[in-house]
């Protein structure tokens, strides 16, 4: 058996195509992905393999989609002998992680990341919130920007030189601008639907709390990371973590300095594209992440395994 932390990455993440080799070269990949439509209620194939940008973008697509790309690749893996030492994912990603941990059935993470994408969606229909990412000013900086700039917060601590700003339109403007003023490289907006990880997510989240006390949670084995405390999840206080997850910051960098304290034997990225690994190298430069995102990938890892 051989000994992992895996990590699996949020929206953003998509790609067309993605999955599709997965699905083609493993028996257990096709199990998850067949079992994603039953539980979704959506052609979760068909949206990975043909689906284009735009249809991907849609976060009540992306984020069932992600969360199956991200399960077929760890499980596939799982079967080829490895097994989670400890786990951790980039916001949406947590659903893929507590699959990981033992804590959620792949179907209720499916259902419950289809939800959760609707109400995400409908949650800012007159388009009143904005996301941007802030790029080579530090995060203590963006945050004292935010504290004086109202209507906006951190939305995601992702590296110390990256940090997402979230709020209504016209303060994330306006902390941009600040930002820039103040030595920040790049302020990038966002395409998203919404200020997600911002208080306009309040409301949102109490709906989403109710999705979650439908889904069954059971005690998992490996240890698996919050975005909301950047600690291990306890397991009673799951459910309220999730829903508060959708208007809280995604502390990232916390989360792996965290992990990198584990001393883990690997570190997989499960799941599309290179995002986390990208991260990794400026939150906890002495963990290499092995990318397994498509069965390429998974057989290279499989080998050094």
């Amino acid at each position: 058996m051989k000994a992992a932390a895996f990590i699996f990455p949020g929206q953003g993440a998509q790609k067309p195509g993605m999955g599709k080799d997965i699905y083609e070269a493993y028996p257990d990949a096709r199990e998850i992905f067949d079992a994603a439509g039953k539980a979704a209620g959506i052609d979760v194939k068909s949206l990975c393999f043909e689906g284009s940008e735009d249809d991907l973008k849609k976060t009540e697509n992306t984020q069932p989609c992600i969360v199956t790309v991200s399960v077929a690749a760890w499980r596939v893996l799982i079967e080829k002998g490895f097994t989670v030492s400890a786990a951790a994912g980039h916001s949406l990603g947590e659903f893929a992680a507590l699959v990981a941990g033992g804590y959620l059935s792949f179907a209720d993470a499916v259902k419950a990341v289809r939800e959760r994408g609707l109400i995400m969606a409908g949650a800012d229909k007159e388009g009143k919130g904005a996301m941007a990412a802030v790029l080579g000013l530090s995060s203590a900086d963006v945050a004292a920007i935010c504290d004086e700039t109202p209507g906006v917060v951190v939305a995601n601590y992702n590296d110390p030189g990256q940090t997402v700003i979230s709020g209504e339109r016209a303060a994330v403007e306006a902390a941009g601008a600040k930002a820039k003023d103040r030595g920040a490289k790049r302020v990038v907006p966002l395409a998203v639907s919404g200020a997600f990880h911002s208080p306009l997510m309040t409301e949102a989240s109490k709906d989403f709390a109710s999705v979650l006390e439908k889904m069954t949670f059971t005690e998992g084995k490996a240890p698996v990371f919050s975005n909301v405390t950047a600690k291990v999840h306890v397991f009673a206080e799951i459910r309220t973590r999730m829903a508060e997850q959708m208007y809280s910051s995604v502390r990232w960098v916390e989360s792996m300095a965290a992990l990198a304290a584990m001393k883990p034997a690997m570190c997989i990225e499960a799941g599309p594209n290179k995002v986390l690994a990208g991260l990794m190298k400026k939150c906890a430069a002495d963990v290499a992440v092995q990318n397994a995102g498509t069965a390429a990938e998974i057989e290279a890892v499989a080998s050094q395994g």
